[in-house]
């Protein structure tokens, strides 16, 4: 259930109060700890051998990264 899911994410729904500025700055945070996690995942997929799934992760990680360059200008 999204109960279950949300409980074991390392992202948290939101209160829908915020503010646009908030709700993007959540983003961001959001978005650069999945960044973090997508690192974690690329360096065990790596020493498992599995250069698929590295690729894989880099390519989001990649764009994830890419949304948060762009949402950061936004807040400046």
């Amino acid at each position: 259930t999204m109960k279950e899911y949300l409980a074991t994410s390392s992202v948290s729904e939101g209160t829908s109060k915020e503010s646009a500025e908030e709700m993007v700055q959540t983003l961001v945070n959001d978005y650069s700890a999945l960044i973090q996690e997508l690192k974690e995942g690329m360096e065990v997929a790596g020493e498992a051998g599995d250069e698929t799934s590295a690729d894989m992760l880099l390519a989001i990680h990649t764009t994830l990264e890419q949304h948060v360059w762009m949402l950061s200008a936004f807040l400046k």
